[in-house]
């Protein structure tokens, strides 16, 4: 939020965005970068790399969720009641993890659930149904 700070078009313009980016990069992590080993905060242009969510790994982030969603659904329709009942303990190991990759993730789902799969728990769990 520090980048959205200056108040004119003039002061934004005169942004020392390097110098921001460094200080705070030192103050969050803790860690020495060039600008600690002398380069001054100034140095360098990191606040133009940042490849994470634009490296490939933007979907990730939906497949962590989309995770989530899944296995919510999973527990409060077949576990909430009785998390070690041991035949739907067995039941999930057989139609779920035995499967593993063998056929389509949401053919799985699907068959586990007897139903197509929904986003109702997860909302629950969130607080929002």
């Amino acid at each position: 939020m520090t980048i959205h700070e200056p108040k004119s078009h003039e002061e934004a313009e005169a942004f020392k965005l390097s110098e921001m980016y460094n200080k705070l990069g030192y103050e969050i992590t803790q860690l020495d970068s060039p600008a600690q080993l002398g380069g001054g905060y100034d140095w360098g242009h990191g606040e133009t790399t940042f490849g994470h969510l634009l490296g490939g790994y933007d979907a990730g982030y939906y497949g962590y969720l989309s995770s989530q969603v899944y296995s919510a659904d999973m527990f409060h329709t077949v576990f909430a009641k009785d998390p070690m009942n041991r035949e739907e303990g067995r039941r999930y190991r057989h139609m779920v993890l035995e499967k593993g990759g063998s056929q389509d993730e949401m053919e799985t789902l699907k068959g586990f659930l007897g139903r197509e799969p929904n986003g109702d728990a997860f909302y629950r769990e969130l607080g929002l149904a």
